[in-house]
């Protein structure tokens, strides 16, 4: 019995998402199951990362996977499953955003450069201001809410969740071109905005 338990755990695991979801579009509810189990963990760090706020997260993560059901049928499996998940996810966060009119970040966030892991603070941050009492001045959450909404998402998904940049791309609906160029942008109006509230 136990055998034939774990042999069921290792034939799921090896089905693909697509698999799954094509199942899903049948009524199959333990392959919903099963995509739900296999990305209920990252939807809900990605939700946090936009509300702060665990309670607001789990039920806007729930809201979404509600949604993939619902619409399941409207899913290509011709196409990867990860990236459209994703993008249902965040259309849903911000239109709760846009509602609350309110958006609070998590971190500060960090980028990898040359094997190194660098602050996006780096020049700004000396021993008299170190990076508590910046955060505890809300400095970083005030540069962040100016920046337009399209650069605010390629931060998050791209410097905050570690997505690659195609995926990114693949969720927002844009070239990957595009997304580099937002980052690119994002970060130098970041760096910009930091030096004004810190020079205030």
């Amino acid at each position: 019995m136990v055998a034939l338990a774990a042999q069921k755990i290792e034939f799921q695991e090896a089905v693909s998402d697509e698999e799954l979801m094509l199942a899903v579009q049948k009524g199959d509810r333990e392959a919903f199951g099963q995509i739900v189990r296999r990305y209920q963990e990252d939807a809900l760090r990605l939700a946090y990362h936009y509300v702060h706020n665990w309670e607001d997260a789990r039920d806007l993560t729930q809201d979404a996977f509600v949604k993939v059901y619902s619409q399941a049928n409207r899913y290509d499996a011709m196409q990867p499953f990860r990236p459209w998940f994703f993008r249902i996810l965040v259309n849903h966060v911000l239109n709760h955003l846009s509602r609350k009119k309110k958006i609070r970040f998590s971190s500060i966030f960090r980028k990898q450069d040359g094997g190194q892991e660098t602050n996006l603070l780096d020049g700004y941050v000396d021993d008299r201001q170190p990076e508590e009492d910046l955060l505890s001045r809300q400095l970083v959450w005030s540069a962040l809410k100016k920046l337009p909404k399209n650069h605010r998402n390629v931060l998050i998904l791209r410097e905050l969740e570690g997505l690659p940049e195609q995926e990114v791309a693949q969720i927002l609906g844009c070239s990957i071109g595009t997304v580099k160029s937002r980052l690119h942008y994002a970060k130098r109006k970041m760096r910009h905005l930091l030096a004004e509230e810190l020079n205030k």
